[in-house]
């Protein structure tokens, strides 16, 4: 597998608001729900060119940091935080329960978009792992075009509580299988 990391500040999103002449000051952030171009990387790392075709790639959060204590996860009764993509991934699923008007409950299955668990260290929690170390999972190839990454509390609400005091940092590994097909196309 080829790898590839990607370095993210949460305040370098695109659908932050910074203010200023240059714009310096971040007026407004979503640290919970941002928008990045990942397809930008074709200016820069041109060794991912021959991905550019590749239906899916490998995932998973090598390393993650926000600014945010765990007696503040507690207090806003975040136990564990998930980083969710806004793409369903092939290979991964998670509960439902669906409560419609005056219809039965519904419990199953469906597709996950969750690519980390990160526990916050609540005190208020117990861990079966108070570590993590994520595991690749598949997904859509997050080098075409816009991604959305969403933190979310264990209960798979958005952590909204979270603003621009409550920037991040997270380095995200990406891979892909290597493919002699991949490689002819791009003349190599």
């Amino acid at each position: 597998m080829e790898k590839f990391d990607i370095i993210i500040y949460s305040e370098d999103a695109l659908n932050n608001i910074w203010s200023g002449t240059p714009a310096t000051t971040l007026t407004t952030s979503t640290p919970y729900d941002l928008q990045f171009n990942f397809g930008s990387v074709y200016d820069t790392i041109p060794a991912i060119q021959r991905y550019g075709d590749a239906p899916y790639c490998y995932i998973k959060v090598k390393y993650f940091q926000i600014l945010e204590t765990p007696a503040q996860f507690t207090t806003n009764e975040i136990y564990t935080l998930k980083v969710e993509l806004n793409q369903s991934l092939p290979q991964t699923v998670q509960s439902y329960r669906s409560a419609v008007l005056n219809q039965p409950i519904r419990i199953g299955l469906q597709s996950s978009r969750v690519i980390s668990v990160i526990p916050t260290g609540s005190a208020s929690a117990t861990y079966g792992d108070s570590t993590y170390d994520n595991e690749y999972v598949k997904c859509p190839n997050i080098f075409r075009g816009m991604t959305n990454i969403q933190l979310k509390k264990q209960d798979n609400s958005l952590a909204t509580h979270l603003d621009k005091t409550n920037p991040y940092f997270m380095v995200i590994s990406v891979g892909f299988d290597i493919d002699p097909e991949l490689f002819n196309n791009a003349g190599m």
